[in-house]
């Protein structure tokens, strides 16, 4: 363009004439300054200017919201689903990008904090290939929930509490991995795990849950308070001071959340098919499935087919999952097999089993909400982000991010990525 604007100066032979050529020059610099201050000024808008979760709307599709320490401490105490944890080693502050699946939810969201019947199912699966942002619209979700007064129970590590890897972890810390319910005869309990999300949720939403009076009946005492006044923080704090009631403390307060209205509830899981695999557990010569598992009975929303079981709507609220396919089988298929054998269980479902896709396309109560690919627009704003950065910078850096970001959610398209990493906003 600058050629061509000194050309244009010239006489009618083409020739720049010797007069007219500083100027023209000067000219010309001065509108490609001008033109790349205002392409430096749209690239500031990659970032979501708010002090809050709760002012995000739709006029920030496809920017990103930095998490701050002050966001995280505060709002997120056990850690982010999918791999932002794992972005910190690479960026000083990672983000999450506003998408349109969020921006769906986000409607629901706000009709009931208006106190407004949704007329979208209360139950929303995220799916689509790893990497698209499925669980980045969680955690959005979840940010903005605790940032506006909602009480919130969460499962982000679901693999976690059926594989070995998290056994012991959510034991007892003992060899004993797993130990029948005190309350319910042929259940499981993992005693640690379940007391870590009770004294989350406590930490998160105390006030709110010793206001509100517990609901069910139960034939024990075991959630009676001293004050006369049994709230559904008396359950939690059961839990927590009593190992031996923490799984069951856990899955009755999520049955008490269903059925209350003076605030809005929000239930999260993330690696969400895993509630339906085969677990790494045995007892009494016998393999436990993971409706067998207090802590996963929690979760385990819908059934074979992707509606919602009917213990387990809500009366207020919203119910999110995603799965995950970044793991693979849980383990090897002649144990998936001894499973099968063992019981009556479909497992997978309804989930497939790679964990990309929900079949729910007759249910009532929940929908599948299907994230799309990174249009040019998000890819965009997400390459400037973590060039910003310094994310890109290191080789470790460059060969996770390069690929999750760039080749993954552009589909490998050569032209889309280049377009990407030299564009001059960047």
């Amino acid at each position: 363009r600058l050629l061509s604007g000194v050309a244009s100066a010239g006489g009618a032979d083409g020739a720049p004439e010797a007069a007219d050529k500083p100027s023209a020059v000067r000219r010309n610099r001065g509108d490609a300054k001008r033109h790349k201050q205002s392409q430096r000024s749209k690239g500031a808008q990659f970032l979501v200017q708010v002090d809050s979760p709760v002012e995000i709307g739709p006029e920030h599709r496809g920017s990103i919201m930095e998490l701050t320490d002050d966001l995280v401490s505060q709002f997120a105490p056990e850690g982010f689903a999918g791999d932002l944890d794992e972005d910190k080693n690479f960026m000083e502050k990672p983000g999450i990008m506003v998408r349109q699946p969020f921006l769906e939810v986000l409607e629901q969201m706000k009709e009931l904090e208006a106190g407004v019947p949704s007329s979208a199912p209360q139950a929303s699966i995220f799916s689509g290939p790893r990497g698209q942002g499925k669980s980045m619209s969680l955690n959005l979700a979840l940010l903005r929930a605790r940032a506006n007064g909602w009480i919130t129970l969460s499962m982000l590590d679901t693999r976690e509490w059926v594989t070995e890897k998290g056994a012991m972890k959510r034991g007892t810390g003992t060899a004993a991995v797993i130990v029948p319910s005190k309350l319910r005869p042929g259940m499981y309990s993992q005693p640690r795990g379940a007391q870590s999300v009770l004294e989350r949720t406590l930490s998160l939403h105390k006030d709110q849950l010793a206001k509100l009076r517990q609901q069910r009946k139960y034939e024990h005492n075991a959630y009676v308070s001293e004050d006369g006044f049994d709230s559904l923080a008396t359950i939690a704090e059961r839990g927590i001071r009593s190992a031996v009631y923490a799984g069951d403390a856990m899955y009755d307060l999520r049955m008490e959340l269903g059925l209350v209205e003076d605030f809005p509830v929000l239930i999260v899981s993330d690696q969400a098919n895993a509630l339906y695999w085969p677990t790494c557990f045995y007892a009494k010569g016998s393999a436990v499935g993971p409706d067998k598992l207090l802590a996963l009975e929690t979760f385990r929303d819908f059934d074979t087919s992707g509606e919602v079981r009917p213990q387990y709507r809500l009366k207020r609220g919203l119910r999110l999952a995603a799965p995950t396919a970044k793991f693979g089988f849980p383990m090897p298929p002649a144990t998936i097999l001894e499973h099968f054998e063992d019981t009556a269980l479909q497992f997978f479902k309804p989930f497939d089993v790679r964990g990309e896709a929900v079949s729910c396309s007759k249910a009532t109560y929940a929908r599948e909400l299907p994230v799309p690919a990174y249009d040019d627009a998000e890819l965009r704003n997400l390459v400037i982000f973590l060039k910003k950065q310094k994310a890109l910078d290191s080789t470790n850096a460059l060969e996770e991010q390069a690929f999750r970001t760039l080749q993954t959610l552009t589909s490998a398209n050569p032209r889309r990525i280049r377009d990407a990493l030299t564009s001059p906003l960047i």
